[in-house]
Protein backbone atom coordinates (compact mmCIF):
# COMPACT_ATOMS: atom_id res chain seq x y z
CA UNK A 1 0.00 0.00 0.00
CA UNK A 2 2.75 2.22 0.77
CA UNK A 3 4.05 3.22 -2.90
CA UNK A 4 -0.14 3.34 -4.29
CA UNK A 5 -0.12 5.78 -1.10
CA UNK A 6 2.57 7.94 -1.68
CA UNK A 7 1.20 8.37 -5.23
CA UNK A 8 -2.33 9.09 -4.69
CA UNK A 9 -2.65 9.31 -0.81
CA UNK A 10 -3.33 7.48 2.18
CA UNK A 11 -6.98 7.35 2.11
CA UNK A 12 -7.55 7.22 -1.54
CA UNK A 13 -4.76 4.03 -1.62
CA UNK A 14 -6.74 2.37 1.25
CA UNK A 15 -10.72 2.66 -0.82
CA UNK A 16 -8.14 1.21 -4.05
CA UNK A 17 -7.06 -1.50 -2.05
CA UNK A 18 -10.32 -2.43 -0.67
CA UNK A 19 -11.79 -2.56 -3.96
CA UNK A 20 -9.12 -4.34 -5.98
CA UNK A 21 -9.83 -7.39 -3.27
CA UNK A 22 -13.26 -6.48 -3.51
CA UNK A 23 -12.78 -7.00 -7.44
CA UNK A 24 -10.66 -10.34 -7.51
CA UNK A 25 -13.37 -12.01 -5.25
CA UNK A 26 -16.29 -10.94 -7.23
CA UNK A 27 -17.46 -13.23 -10.02
CA UNK A 28 -18.54 -12.19 -13.68
CA UNK A 29 -21.92 -10.88 -13.05
CA UNK A 30 -23.20 -12.45 -16.24
CA UNK A 31 -22.49 -16.02 -14.93
CA UNK A 32 -24.71 -14.91 -12.43
CA UNK A 33 -27.03 -13.21 -13.99
CA UNK A 34 -27.26 -16.21 -16.80
CA UNK A 35 -27.66 -18.63 -13.97
CA UNK A 36 -24.36 -19.93 -13.61
CA UNK A 37 -23.02 -18.77 -10.76
CA UNK A 38 -24.76 -18.46 -7.49
CA UNK A 39 -25.20 -14.75 -6.16
CA UNK A 40 -22.68 -13.70 -3.74
CA UNK A 41 -23.94 -13.96 0.37
CA UNK A 42 -21.56 -10.67 1.01
CA UNK A 43 -23.30 -7.94 0.60
CA UNK A 44 -20.78 -5.73 -0.31
CA UNK A 45 -20.24 -7.79 -3.33
CA UNK A 46 -24.01 -8.68 -4.09
CA UNK A 47 -24.31 -4.63 -3.92
CA UNK A 48 -21.51 -4.90 -6.36
CA UNK A 49 -23.58 -7.60 -8.68
CA UNK A 50 -26.46 -5.99 -8.53
CA UNK A 51 -24.81 -2.56 -9.65
CA UNK A 52 -23.47 -4.28 -12.78
CA UNK A 53 -26.42 -5.98 -13.23
CA UNK A 54 -28.77 -2.85 -13.59
CA UNK A 55 -25.94 -1.04 -15.60
CA UNK A 56 -26.16 -3.98 -18.39
CA UNK A 57 -30.01 -4.12 -18.09
CA UNK A 58 -29.63 -0.31 -18.77
CA UNK A 59 -28.37 -0.81 -22.47
CA UNK A 60 -30.27 -3.96 -22.67
CA UNK A 61 -33.87 -3.97 -22.19
CA UNK A 62 -35.29 -6.90 -23.70
CA UNK A 63 -37.60 -9.75 -22.80
CA UNK A 64 -34.80 -12.15 -22.10
CA UNK A 65 -32.55 -9.47 -19.84
CA UNK A 66 -35.38 -9.04 -17.71
CA UNK A 67 -36.59 -13.32 -17.46
CA UNK A 68 -32.78 -13.70 -15.82
CA UNK A 69 -33.61 -10.12 -13.88
CA UNK A 70 -36.59 -11.65 -12.37
CA UNK A 71 -35.07 -14.99 -11.89
CA UNK A 72 -32.00 -13.68 -10.18
CA UNK A 73 -34.31 -11.46 -8.10
CA UNK A 74 -35.37 -14.76 -6.77
CA UNK A 75 -31.87 -16.33 -6.38
CA UNK A 76 -30.81 -13.81 -3.97
CA UNK A 77 -30.59 -15.07 -0.30
CA UNK A 78 -31.48 -11.87 0.78
CA UNK A 79 -35.36 -10.87 -0.43
CA UNK A 80 -34.79 -6.90 0.25
CA UNK A 81 -31.64 -7.10 -2.34
CA UNK A 82 -34.02 -8.57 -4.74
CA UNK A 83 -36.46 -5.95 -4.32
CA UNK A 84 -33.89 -3.65 -4.65
CA UNK A 85 -32.64 -5.47 -7.95
CA UNK A 86 -35.75 -4.88 -9.81
CA UNK A 87 -36.45 -0.57 -7.93
CA UNK A 88 -33.37 0.32 -9.55
CA UNK A 89 -33.89 -1.41 -13.21
CA UNK A 90 -37.66 -0.22 -12.39
CA UNK A 91 -36.63 3.12 -11.86
CA UNK A 92 -34.67 3.31 -14.95
CA UNK A 93 -37.91 3.53 -17.52
CA UNK A 94 -40.78 2.02 -15.29
CA UNK A 95 -42.93 1.68 -18.57
CA UNK A 96 -40.26 -0.41 -20.25
CA UNK A 97 -40.10 -2.35 -16.95
CA UNK A 98 -44.01 -3.02 -16.34
CA UNK A 99 -43.81 -4.03 -20.17
CA UNK A 100 -41.30 -6.56 -19.96
CA UNK A 101 -41.73 -7.74 -16.63
CA UNK A 102 -45.70 -8.49 -17.22
CA UNK A 103 -44.57 -10.38 -20.46
CA UNK A 104 -41.97 -12.59 -18.37
CA UNK A 105 -42.71 -16.15 -18.08
CA UNK A 106 -40.82 -15.48 -14.60
CA UNK A 107 -43.86 -12.88 -13.77
CA UNK A 108 -46.11 -15.27 -11.61
CA UNK A 109 -43.61 -16.09 -9.31
CA UNK A 110 -41.93 -12.92 -8.78
CA UNK A 111 -44.78 -10.79 -8.17
CA UNK A 112 -45.94 -13.69 -5.71
CA UNK A 113 -43.18 -12.85 -3.83
CA UNK A 114 -42.16 -8.72 -4.78
CA UNK A 115 -45.36 -7.68 -5.87
CA UNK A 116 -46.56 -5.56 -3.03
CA UNK A 117 -42.78 -3.62 -2.52
CA UNK A 118 -42.83 -2.43 -6.60
CA UNK A 119 -46.22 -1.92 -7.33
CA UNK A 120 -48.06 0.37 -4.66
Amino acid sequence: MGLVATAIGEGAAAEFITYAKMHEKMKDFRKILDGEAEPPTELDLLTAVISNVVEYYRTHKNQEVMDKILRLCSRIKEPEFGVLLAKMCKNLDERAFIKLATRSKEAQTFTERFGKYLFD
